[in-house]
């Protein structure tokens, strides 16, 4: 193949780089699908660069499926199919919530029985959220802004905050948007809801849902007249096949992040994806869930900054990055949804706190929330790192562990299913809460039993995790 030159600009690092020179090759056709890469060693040498950057980008392209690896043989590129595209596009090239769970609470019988390792709510250690750095930004708009808060807020959100989210998602997530897109409100259930009015004026009536997938989603829709269709999942992403002939429908996914496994959505599904949207006028909903979550490599760019034809709505939220009480989150609408949405709700009160839109627009702008995400970064994938040592210390002969490198989330794959009753029952005897899979599935073929258990350690700390896999390995052990 062709030499790869990029340009060192000091903007982004080498790796980055040559991951972007690689992928417009490929688009650009230079590059032929199967056809070798260079060795590691053969590109470090003719490029003058660290063979752990070019290990770092060739990885980074087999995670997002631009390229596949044959053990022996070295790094080849995937054949892939460019998305359908309008005619004329001024689509922008990527640039490098709420307080309600994923999951679902486990009922026990006493209210007032103590939790001793809760691994199913997404609380936060305090260690993981400055809040003087929150009070200073709420002070400043007390300070600077005070006359802002005597008024409503605007029912799709204040301008300061849409113009942040904007340039800090358009940056950081690849996003294409302007801020007249972008609709604030209170969780990512109010969103929701009006987004499944919105779409049954324009005759939508069923949501399509990875299988397992984000109950909420399913929950509000339901609740607004759509059915629910459970989307299996194939190799942990959703799979296409099962969608392909279905016209005219809503479909939620997680492309950058498959609940429960932190799977990636390859670029060849993204782009089946993208055209099955356009061809069957059938919209997708994007949860960029645990979207800088991301331990290894970088952040993947998300689905709607790929999407040329307006049917991806961006769904975000920063409950999950600062803390749960602070119930921000928005969408990204297509820009031939923005005025009828406007029309629609023009009367609706905002559900979200002027006073903490305002704090967060100054939050990002001051670049506070990206030295925030850093650190919380740093200390997730010290906890990640613990995970895996502690459960491949503890777990490995009761069960087949996954460990997503991205999240705070694994799955436990019991070697015989067990009762879901005695799962609760034993959970409520060791004053543990946990879930099984069953929970999230739309379709659940194992009637009354468990194969999978769900761990959320976000909010144990650090030095508990050990006793808590200790548990663990005891409840199973119990249910066996």
């Amino acid at each position: 193949m062709e030499q790869i030159f990029f340009l060192k600009n000091g903007r982004k690092p080498l790796y980055i780089q040559l991951y972007d020179a690689i992928i417009d090759k490929i688009y650009a056709g230079s590059i032929d699908a199967d056809e070798k890469m260079p060795s590691i060693r053969q590109l470090a040498k003719s490029m003058n660069l660290s063979r752990t950057t070019i290990e770092t980008a060739y990885n980074q392209l087999v995670s997002e499926g631009f390229l596949y690896s044959i053990p022996q043989k070295g790094y080849f590129v995937m054949d892939i199919s460019k998305p359908l595209q309008k005619e004329k596009s001024h689509h922008k090239k990527y640039s490098n919530d709420n307080n309600v769970s994923r999951t679902k609470p486990v009922l026990t019988l006493d209210k007032e029985k103590q939790i001793r390792y809760d691994f199913v709510s997404e609380y936060v250690e305090e260690q993981n959220f400055n809040i003087t750095m929150w009070k200073r930004n709420i002070n400043k708009v007390l300070n600077q802004q005070d006359t802002q808060l005597f008024s409503y807020s605007n029912p799709f959100g204040e301008n300061l905050l849409k113009e942040a989210i904007t340039g800090y998602f358009t940056r950081v997530r690849g996003i294409n948007a302007k801020k007249e897109q972008v609709v604030i409100g209170a969780g990512s259930s109010a969103l929701l809801r009006a987004l499944s009015i919105l779409l049954k004026e324009e005759k939508y009536n069923e949501l399509c849902i990875d299988d397992p997938g984000f109950n909420q989603a399913k929950e509000v829709f339901a609740q607004n007249g759509y059915s629910i269709r459970g989307i299996p999942l194939i190799n942990n992403v959703i799979d296409v096949s099962m969608i392909e002939k279905l016209r005219n429908r809503v479909l939620f996914t997680s492309p950058s992040y498959q609940f429960p496994y932190g799977e990636i959505m390859q670029v060849q599904t993204r782009h089946d994806v993208l055209n099955w949207a356009k061809e069957t006028d059938s919209y997708i909903i994007e949860d960029d869930y645990n979207n800088e979550l991301r331990y290894v490599g970088k952040p993947v760019p998300s689905l709607q900054g790929m999407d040329y034809n307006d049917r991806v709505i961006y769904l975000g939220a920063f409950s999950t990055l600062l803390i749960p009480s602070i119930r921000v989150s928005f969408i990204v609408l297509p820009l031939h949804l923005v005025d009828k949405y406007h029309n629609m709700f023009l009367n609706r009160v905002q559900s979200a706190s002027k006073l903490e839109q305002l704090a967060l627009a100054s939050l990002i702008n001051s670049g506070d929330f990206g030295k925030h995400i850093r650190k919380l970064r740093k200390s997730y994938r010290n906890k990640y790192y613990r995970i895996k040592e502690l459960c491949a210390k503890y777990l490995t002969d009761v069960g087949k562990v996954h460990i997503p490198s991205a999240g705070l989330i694994c799955v436990i794959e019991l070697i015989k299913p067990v009762s879901e009753v005695a799962l609760k029952q034993v959970s409520y005897e060791l004053n543990v809460n946990i879930l099984g899979i069953s929970w999230f599935m739309t379709t659940n073929t194992l009637k009354g039993l468990e194969k999978k258990l769900i761990l959320n350690y976000r909010g144990i700390k650090e030095q508990d995790l050990e006793n808590g896999i200790i548990l663990i390995k005891e409840l199973i052990c119990q249910l066996y």
